[in-house]
């Protein structure tokens, strides 16, 4: 035997790529290994947990983006309705400035299913000398009945220039 030999030895540091508690070392100290050999295993319940919580936050994303897309399908439509609505009033807007610049009358509708025709009585017509006038029943003349239309809705638009 000699006295002068000399013993060297390569000591690697190895760490995992995430933080965890080493549950099981399947080497011993010393113990040689090859390339891709089991060192040691991590605890892996953290990581089980946070992928499950993962997967239910992503189920509440998918859902949230459905709801969104409902939510978005109706403004859609409620704009459309609203153009609808804006384009219908334009419509007649523009038929009533053209009744009332030739001093006519119109037989419509009135909110509520009550129709506004010379011939009826009571609230729609009034009962004053505009509502006979408006009926016909005082002799007036179409130009006349306008008139006391025109007074009467003289507070609902604007005189169109």
């Amino acid at each position: 035997m000699t006295t002068d030999a000399y013993v060297q030895a390569y000591v690697i540091q190895v760490a995992p790529e995430v933080p965890g508690r080493v549950v099981r070392v399947p080497v011993r100290e010393g113990e040689q290994v090859k390339a891709g050999a089991l060192l040691f295993e991590l605890d892996a319940r953290p990581f089980a947990h946070k992928v499950a919580f993962l997967e239910a936050r992503l189920i509440e994303v998918k859902q949230q983006v459905k709801q969104l897309g409902a939510d978005l399908a109706t403004a859609r439509a409620d704009q459309e309705r609203a153009e609808a609505d804006t384009n219908f009033a334009g419509a007649v807007f523009s038929q009533e400035k053209q009744i009332f610049k030739t001093e006519s009358t119109t037989e419509r509708p009135l909110p509520g299913g009550a129709a506004e025709t010379p011939g009826q009585s009571g609230n729609v017509a009034g009962g004053g000398p505009e509502g006979q006038a408006r009926r016909g029943s005082a002799g007036g003349s179409h130009r006349q009945r306008a008139r006391a239309d025109r007074r009467r809705y003289k507070h609902s638009w604007p005189r169109p220039s």
